[in-house]
């Protein structure tokens, strides 16, 4: 973690870019994926989604994930974005222009923290939870949504360190509803 004077936010950023940018995507653009991709900031300039499905997808990736007070808003394509959940948490309805059916992942359900010592970062944190926690994603019978509930003190948003155990959380949640899924994508 980068911290910082928190003027602006708690952390700058530039390590969970080059971190994102060396393990994960690199130079990667929407055009090379072989799924439609499409990732959601939220534009603080025009407090209205933006989903983005052109360009480098490390951009749209830290415009989605530049939490409010915990990361500073991401700039780029002249705008500065927060993370995309705090408009549209699970922005699936957005491929349907694309795709006849759309399978979503909502990673923002979570158990209440049972920390003992909260401080600023966990805070944070654990507000923008309980907010996403209550957005639901719009039904759609085009639309089938996995929501894995994670455990408290199993998620942290600014531990991206832990993916390992949260893609674990993941999986698992997707073994159980496998057969719901065949069925969705069946009919």
């Amino acid at each position: 973690m980068d911290f910082q004077n928190p003027k602006y936010s708690l952390i700058k950023g530039k390590r969970i870019k080059e971190f994102m940018d060396t393990l994960f995507f690199g130079k990667a653009r929407f055009k090379s994926t072989k799924i439609p991709l499409i990732i959601c900031g939220s534009n603080i300039d025009t407090h209205k989604p933006h989903y983005f499905d052109e360009g480098l997808i490390l951009d749209a990736v830290m415009a989605s994930i530049s939490i409010p007070g915990i990361f500073p808003p991401y700039h780029t394509r002249r705008h500065n974005f927060i993370d995309g959940g705090t408009l549209d948490p699970v922005p699936a309805h957005a491929l349907l222009n694309q795709c006849d059916k759309v399978l979503g992942l909502n990673i923002n359900q979570a158990e209440g923290s049972k920390e003992r010592s909260l401080n600023t970062i966990s805070v944070l944190a654990e507000t923008l939870y309980m907010m996403l926690n209550n957005l639901k994603p719009k039904p759609s019978e085009r639309v089938f949504i996995v929501s894995p509930k994670f455990p408290a003190g199993k998620r942290s948003a600014i531990q991206f360190f832990r993916w390992e155990s949260n893609y674990k959380i993941g999986e698992k949640e997707i073994k159980k509803v496998l057969p719901a899924i065949k069925r969705f994508l069946s009919t």
